[in-house]
């Protein structure tokens, strides 16, 4: 899992602060993923209400992320986390976990990415979107949540849509490493989640 981040930091000679915007469905597994990355481990969660912060030390980088639920009655908190958290880092990135399970959940989605990438505060910030539970028989492909969610039709900023299984942790740390460098022509993808080892899964 460090194997990523040893080459990367090998051309980081730098402290870097680097704060992270996570939001989602509040089924899609953004909380699991979160805590897959502060713990290693998987941790059952509930629905994240308000907005819940978290600091990650990899190397020479420091993540702190803001995790904010994606429902309707959170966007008040979103203006918060904004204008008063994420606004102070030179750099960013934004997390936005999709269900690819959720078929209901695409339009108020797509809605809340939109919102967000309009903001003034978010403009050329980078962009992982992980298409969670890939696991699953009845998953949207990513090729599919591409589509869906019109995502190639965003330009102005690094994007990476990532398949990913929050349960067993496929696909997650290649993101992670994204995030720290995503200007890298270096292939952060990894395995397809869908060939994961099952034996492998932490909880």
């Amino acid at each position: 899992m460090g194997g990523v981040f040893t080459r990367l930091l090998q051309t980081v000679s730098w402290k870097q602060k680097i704060g992270v915007l996570m939001t989602g469905d509040a089924e899609s597994g953004k909380t699991t993923i979160l805590y897959h990355w502060v713990s290693g481990t998987c941790v059952t969660t509930s629905h994240t209400v308000g907005s819940n912060m978290e600091t990650l030390e990899r190397g020479d980088i420091t993540f702190t992320f803001f995790d904010v639920g994606g429902e309707q009655r959170s966007r008040p908190v979103f203006q918060k986390t904004l204008c008063t958290n994420l606004v102070k880092y030179k750099k960013k990135g934004i997390v936005f976990v999709i269900d690819s399970c959720d078929r209901q959940w695409i339009k108020e989605a797509k809605d809340l990415l939109k919102d967000l990438l309009e903001s003034d505060v978010l403009q050329n910030v980078p962009l992982l979107v992980y298409a969670n539970k890939q696991d699953r028989s009845d998953a949207m492909s990513v090729e599919d949540i591409t589509e869906a969610f019109e995502l190639d039709s965003i330009k102005g900023r690094p994007l990476l849509v990532q398949g990913c299984c929050a349960l067993t942790g496929s696909g997650i740390e290649g993101g992670l490493a994204w995030l720290a460098d995503p200007n890298s022509s270096q292939d952060f993808k990894g395995l397809d989640p869908k060939d994961a080892d099952q034996g492998e899964q932490m909880c």
